[in-house]
């Protein structure tokens, strides 16, 4: 299992998700397979354009929101998804969580 496969493991339906350091989206394109949303960002640009080829071409544009941002600075607190509900789309505090891998080794 991979380190993209292992974080998509772990990643319910009603998670929210926002991907920093998204290597071309691989994880939110996984997400939207199943047809689930997801921010993905990254600091480089030349990564989400990459990225946003790859979800153009598999046709998943609408459930992937990509971003240039250095970690969080472009990700809101209360942001709400393209939906109009009331929840907040990624500050749904009882589904939040962490993930830190260490690749060092």
């Amino acid at each position: 299992m991979n380190r993209i496969d292992a974080i998509y493991s772990f990643i319910d339906l009603k998670d929210r998700v926002v991907d920093v350091g998204c290597d071309q989206a691989k994880l939110g394109i996984l997400l939207a397979k199943r047809n689930q949303k997801s921010i993905a960002s990254d600091i480089s640009p030349k990564v989400i354009e990459r990225a946003s080829l790859d979800i153009r071409k598999l046709g998943l544009d609408n459930l992937i929101d990509l971003r240039v941002s250095n970690g969080l600075q472009n990700i809101k607190e209360k942001e709400e998804n393209n939906e109009d509900e009331e929840e907040n789309f990624y500050n749904s505090k009882s589904n939040a969580f962490t993930l830190n891998f260490d690749l060092s080794n």
